[in-house]
């Protein structure tokens, strides 16, 4: 199954309340009107590579999240998609999320790119970026 919205708000931060941590995420709402976000993070570059636990992805709860967990990531300016490598909801069926990003300011969307190419940095030919 795949989730599918359209986001009214994202981007990417790099401390989130004093803690070292990269992080970028979308929220928004489906076709019934219900509420919806999804969230990558991961260290910070100097981090020690032994506390490394990898990119960290989750959607819509913390029940929804792991680590490593994320098989592609394509991004554009209009469009986030993301594969799962198995469902990671209690009932096992969501194996993709797919945001729409037309509603999103310009510079929102090139902060979420840089973010995600230092969140996945590393991890050869899972994030794909698409300059259109």
């Amino acid at each position: 199954m795949q989730l599918v919205f359209k986001a009214i708000e994202a981007g990417f931060v790099e401390d989130d309340d004093g803690i070292a941590c990269l992080m970028c995420g979308a929220s928004g709402t489906d076709a019934d009107g219900n509420g919806h976000y999804l969230t990558f993070q991961r260290g910070i570059e100097e981090e020690d590579p032994d506390d490394d636990w990898g990119v960290h992805f989750e959607f819509d709860d913390q029940i929804n999240g792991n680590y490593e967990c994320v098989s592609r990531c394509q991004i554009s300016r209009t469009r986030l998609h993301v594969e799962l490598t198995s469902p990671i909801d209690p009932d096992g069926k969501v194996t993709s999320v797919t945001v729409d990003l037309r509603k999103i300011k310009s510079r929102d969307c090139k902060a979420m790119i840089v973010g995600l190419r230092r969140i996945f940095r590393n991890k050869k030919g899972i994030l794909r970026v698409s300059t259109r």
